[in-house]
C-alpha cells in the first residue's frame, strides 16, 4: 500500500475533522517544553487529551476492523476448507513415501551387515583350509600359528538407515534436537564450555533474569546482570 492508498483508507475509516484535530495536538505535543509546575500540570492535561483522542480514533477504526477481520476469517476457513483434502491427501503419500525409503534403508543396512559377515566366513574357511594343508605337510607348527590368530568378530550394529535414499521429487532429511532433562547441567557446561556465543546464551537467559528482576526489583542480585527499570507515564482519566 503506498501513502495515497493509506491516506484514502484513513479518511474512509477517520472523520476529516478528527484528523485535523489530531494534526494540532501533535503540533502541539512537539512544541511542548515543561521548564515550570504549572506546565507540567499542562502537560498532564495534554496526556489526558492525547489519550483520548487515541481511543477515539481506535473506537471509530473498530467496525471498520471487526468487518475486515469477519472477512479474513471468512477466506482463511474457505481456503483450509478447500486445500484441507488436498493436505490430507498429501500426508498419505509422505507417510507411505517416508514407510518405504525408511524400508529400504533397512534393507540397504541388512544387505551391508550380511556381506561383511559372508566375507570374514571366507576368511576363517580359508585360513582353516591353510592349516589342515600345513597339517598334511605336517608342519604343525605353522597349522597352529595359522589356527592361533585371533578371530576376527563380527559385531552386527543395529539396523540403520543407509546415507540416503533418493525419491525423484522428494526430499528426506533427519532433524535432529534435544529434550533438556537437567537445565542446570546444561548451563553448566555451556558456562565452562562456552560452546554458544554470549548473545545467543543472553537471548536464552534474558526472560528467566527479566522475571526474576520484577519480583526482586532492587533485590535482584544475579552475578552477570543488573537490574534494569524503565518508566512510563500514562493518562489516570482524572
Amino acid at each position: 500500500m503506498n501513502n495515497e492508498q493509506a491516506t484514502t483508507v484513513e479518511a474512509e475509516i477517520i472523520p476529516p475533522k478528527d484528523l485535523e484535530e489530531r494534526d494540532l495536538m501533535v503540533t502541539r505535543a512537539q512544541a511542548f517544553e515543561i521548564v515550570s509546575p504549572e506546565d507540567a500540570q499542562l502537560a498532564g492535561s495534554l496526556v489526558r487529551e492525547l489519550t483520548e483522542h487515541i481511543k477515539a480514533m481506535r473506537g471509530a477504526a473498530k467496525e471498520h476492523k471487526d468487518r475486515a477481520y469477519a472477512t479474513w476469517k471468512g477466506l482463511c476457513r474457505a481456503e483450509n476448507e478447500a486445500v484441507a483434502p488436498l493436505e490430507q491427501a498429501l500426508a498419505i503419500v509422505q507417510g507411505r513415501l517416508g514407510a518405504w525409503v525408511a524400508e529400504q534403508k533397512r534393507i540397504e543396512q541388512e544387505a551391508r551387515i550380511k556381506a561383511e559377515r559372508e566375507r570374514r566366513e571366507r576368511e576363517e574357511a580359508e585360513r582353516e583350509r591353510l592349516a589342515e594343508e600345513a597339517l598334511e605337510a605336517d608342519d604343525v607348527e605353522t597349522a597352529e600359528a595359522i589356527l592361533d590368530e585371533p578371530t576376527p568378530v563380527v559385531i552386527e550394529p543395529p539396523v540403520a538407515p543407509a546415507v540416503e535414499t533418493k525419491v525423484a521429487g522428494t526430499a528426506t532429511r533427519e532433524y535432529w534436537g534435544a529434550t533438556i532433562h537437567d537445565a542446570y547441567a546444561v548451563a553448566g557446561h555451556f558456562a565452562k564450555e562456552r560452546c554458544v556465543s554470549q548473545a545467543d546464551l543472553a537471548k536464552a537467559l534474558a526472560p528467566l533474569c527479566n522475571k526474576l528482576a520484577r519480583s526482586q526489583k532492587e533485590a535482584f542480585a544475579v552475578p552477570g546482570a543488573r537490574p534494569t527499570k524503565a518508566t512510563k507515564t500514562s493518562s489516570t482519566g482524572r
